[in-house]
């Protein structure tokens, strides 16, 4: 059996038995995972692959399907996260969020395009390579991890508690299209800013005859301030600003979250603001955070009635890159190439979901999905797209393993 004979109905099967299982991801609930852990245990075993299954963090496992030993050959891990966010409102979709409707070239439902049907598509291009009966020079490893949106949280852990169980000479995150290498990745901080003053009535003055401390106007300079980003150190890098045209050439700051106050006419003691900080690869944790420490202490200098602090709520580990002379991006290209696909370009991403991983091996962005609505109602995935992403991923495999 050719590597490159993918079988459509098994892709749609498999990802419409993936969308059909809840694994909803949400900042601060416990979802439970089991029951898609163990579908895609059962997956992986179907075709071929031997799977474990480790669990750094209670209700987040990791499931790791490999061909077998590697005697002596490479590694080659390939990454995909199996949690969805939110479905949101059910009545803002048309089609049923957890239904996985095919209707013509697309599969609807929630996770389809992030990243279900990527994971479908890895899981029988690992099945084709299994059953090519290629001698294999080294071992493909599969690693399904929780989390979503930068937040694989049970990557850290499973490296430092079975470090050797996720192990790889290099990793490909699968998550995504095909239509780009992401060799360059930023790292991102969450933040929570508070603003202390002292609550009031509106529109009184205090005992000592003075307008009281707004602590909403103390925030809303405070950010003013941190919306442009020329506080933080770090020098651009050229791939940056080329995926899509999403991501910028400069660090991001976004101010995503903001709450204060209970009745418009009480002064409230405090307000605060959720900020989103993504670096660039010349830049760290502790430099970003040092630039931050650096920017309030100016701010506070600057007005003495300031009481501003944050805590972190969230981070990656620091930025990383890969060289471009990486041998695997020159395979990647040469199996676009003799399979008649668009020639990826060489991109970076701010995303640093993965980087716990690139302490072990370099750390690839090249996808084997495809479709549209990720994180929005009626979310799709397209099944040619994720045709040709099993194909791709197939033949790079063998390229790579024989």
């Amino acid at each position: 059996m050719a590597a490159t004979a993918v079988d459509r109905d098994e892709i749609v099967e498999r990802t419409q038995r993936l969308v059909r299982i809840p694994s909803q991801y949400i900042e601060g609930e416990l979802v439970q995972h089991a029951e898609i852990a163990r579908e895609l245990a059962t997956a992986m075993r179907e075709v071929g692959l031997e799977v474990t299954v480790e669990e750094p963090l209670p209700d987040y496992p990791v499931v790791v399907g490999s061909t077998g030993p590697a005697d002596g050959g490479p590694t080659i891990g390939v990454i995909g996260h199996y949690s969805t966010v939110a479905i949101g409102d059910p009545a803002e979709w048309k089609h049923e969020p957890l239904g996985a409707e095919v209707v013509g070239d697309r599969i609807y439902g929630r996770g389809t395009a992030d990243q279900k049907g990527g994971i479908a598509a890895v899981i029988v291009a690992a099945k084709n390579l299994v059953a090519s009966g290629a001698d294999l020079k080294g071992r493909l490893r599969l690693l399904l991890v929780p989390g979503e949106g930068c937040t694989e949280m049970a990557l850290e852990p499973v490296v430092a508690q079975t470090p050797d169980a996720v192990r790889c000479d290099i990793y490909l995150d699968s998550d995504g299209g095909p239509g780009k290498i992401s060799l360059v990745h930023g790292g991102w901080i969450w933040l929570e800013l508070t603003v202390s003053g002292k609550g009031g009535h509106s529109g009184a003055l205090t005992s000592e005859g003075t307008v009281p401390i707004n602590p909403i106007a103390k925030l809303v300079d405070v950010l003013a301030r941190l919306q442009v980003p020329d506080w933080l150190h770090g020098e651009r890098h050229p791939l940056f600003g080329q995926e899509y045209g999403r991501y910028s050439e400069d660090p991001i700051v976004d101010i995503n979250v903001l709450r204060a106050g209970s009745k418009v006419n009480i002064i409230p003691n405090e307000a605060r603001a959720q900020v989103d900080i993504r670096m660039l690869p010349s830049q760290s944790i502790a430099g970003t955070l040092a630039d931050l420490d650096r920017v309030l202490d100016e701010l506070r200098a600057r007005d003495p009635e300031l009481e501003v602090a944050y805590r972190v709520l969230n981070r990656s580990k620091n930025p990383h890159e890969v060289s471009p002379d990486h041998p695997v991006i020159a395979a990647i290209r040469e199996t676009c190439r003799e399979l008649g696909e668009p020639e990826p370009k060489l991109a970076g991403s701010f995303g640093g979901g993965r980087a716990a991983l690139a302490e072990m091996g370099p750390v690839l962005h090249f996808g084997a999905g495809g479709g549209s609505g990720a994180h929005a109602p009626d979310e799709y995935a397209s099944i040619d797209r994720l045709v040709v992403g099993a194909r791709l991923h197939a033949r790079l495999y063998e390229r790579l393993l024989t």
